[in-house]
């Protein structure tokens, strides 16, 4: 593949999400909070930019309309976005998605210890 293919490719990505997120109820408020605070990461982390919105869109039960709309939800949104596109581990990528979906489905929005669980993830090592 050359260059050329390479960056079309690259840089369809965030204009996925963004289709992705629009066609979604709520997830647009979050997204667009997320573009606006890390849009210079977004440009070199797109593909996780994408991975994520894709698993809202993939769990429309957990990630539902008064979820979306919800303010705590869209800030823990954003702060779980920002710890996975720059987290470098793969597992740790997956662990935080993992939080964040058990974050999701908490009755007590308020009372989960979603940065407590991201704080302590980051003092864990893996190998590889």
């Amino acid at each position: 593949m050359d260059d050329k293919s390479k960056q079309i490719i690259k840089d369809s990505a965030l204009v996925v999400a963004d289709q992705i997120a629009s066609i979604i109820p709520g997830l647009n408020i979050a997204w667009g909070l997320s573009k606006s605070l890390y849009g210079a990461s977004l440009k070199l982390r797109q593909d996780r930019a994408l991975e994520w919105v894709e698993m809202v869109q993939a769990n429309p039960d957990i990630f539902n309309e008064q979820v979306l709309q919800s303010e705590d939800f869209q800030d823990a949104f954003v702060y779980s976005f920002e710890k996975y596109i720059t987290e470098r581990n793969k597992m740790k990528r997956q662990i935080i998605k993992n939080i964040f979906l058990g974050y999701s489905q908490s009755s007590d929005l308020k009372g989960f210890e979603l940065e407590r669980m991201t704080g302590l993830l980051s003092l864990v090592s893996f190998e590889g």
